[in-house]
């Protein structure tokens, strides 16, 4: 019985071990209840054989005992104060794991937002070059593309969190680059997520990138805005929702496709007639034909 509820509390943290991805807190966590499952059966078994067996060396057990608790508690108490942040949890265990693990080296990347993250973007890439994990790698693309989205864009900084690069002193200087190289890279690095996947996971890292590039040049907007309608386009036969369509037919207004917008708003409250956006949608056709008229 023992033996089963040891094994058995150790389940929680297979998917992050198998995973391979990082040794972070949530790991750490899901083996405290294995620990807690552990110290439970060892006090069981220790105190019967105790009352039964009055042992000569049990002073030395109990004292060998409780080192071992203050010093499994002092290393908890010193990690907490270590790992105050995602990112020095993360830096740790870029530091300590193979430089091939792509995923932890992509997770430390995502972890701040300073400019140096394209470093550990393009070690990240190229230490997946034999991944099979599309999945994995299509994150890693959709990552670099929202990288470029805000590459002439001030770092965001959150409040009362200070930089804590793995390469402190390094002076990462970034190349200026015209509106038009940022969406060739954006679009570049999103086609090759979606190479890797076409899933409805991958297209819902795909969408929230591109919404955000917003290039002043028209014809780099009407561009975006196609692509824009292609990837609502794809995860809206993956998973219908009346949102996609709204926004599909917003898209299509804008590049002043009317006879399209109105198709899509008028599929929209066919298929989802009691949804907020089938009500959108019946306003913008009403602000459309007034428009002509």
């Amino acid at each position: 019985v023992a033996t089963v509820f040891l094994t058995s509390s150790f389940l929680p943290a297979l998917p992050i071990a198998i995973g391979g991805v990082a040794w972070t807190p949530f790991a750490e966590r899901y083996l405290y209840l294995s620990l807690c499952v552990w110290g439970g059966i060892v006090a069981y078994f220790f105190r019967r054989f105790s009352d039964e067996n009055k042992h000569p060396n049990q002073m030395v057990a109990n004292i060998s005992i409780g080192i071992l608790l203050v010093t499994s508690a002092f290393g908890t108490i010193s990690r907490q104060m270590d790992w105050q942040s995602n990112e020095k949890i993360l830096s740790d265990t870029v530091q300590k794991t193979s430089a091939d693990n792509y995923r932890a080296i992509l997770n430390y990347a995502l972890s701040h937002s300073r400019k140096d993250r394209i470093l550990y973007l393009r070690k990240a890439e190229a230490a997946s070059t034999n991944s099979k994990d599309k999945q994995w790698k299509a994150k890693l693309y959709m990552a670099i593309a929202g990288y470029y989205v805000w590459y002439d864009q001030k770092p965001m900084r959150l409040p009362g969190k200070a930089p804590e690069s793995l390469d402190e002193g390094i002076d990462v200087s970034l190349p200026p680059m015209s509106e038009k190289e940022i969406v060739s890279e954006v679009f570049t690095y999103i086609d090759k997520g979606l190479n890797q996947s076409e899933r409805f996971e991958v297209l819902n890292l795909a969408i929230p990138v591109i919404t955000k590039l917003e290039p002043k040049d028209e014809k780099l907007q009407k561009e975006v805005a196609e692509r824009t309608i292609i990837y609502y386009s794809k995860i809206h036969k993956l998973r219908p929702k009346g949102f996609y369509l709204y926004r599909i037919g917003g898209l299509e207004e804008r590049l002043n496709h009317r006879e399209a917008a109105e198709t899509t708003y008028k599929s929209l409250i066919d298929s989802f007639p009691d949804s907020e956006y089938a009500v959108f949608a019946k306003k913008r056709l009403e602000k459309m034909n007034a428009a002509i008229k």
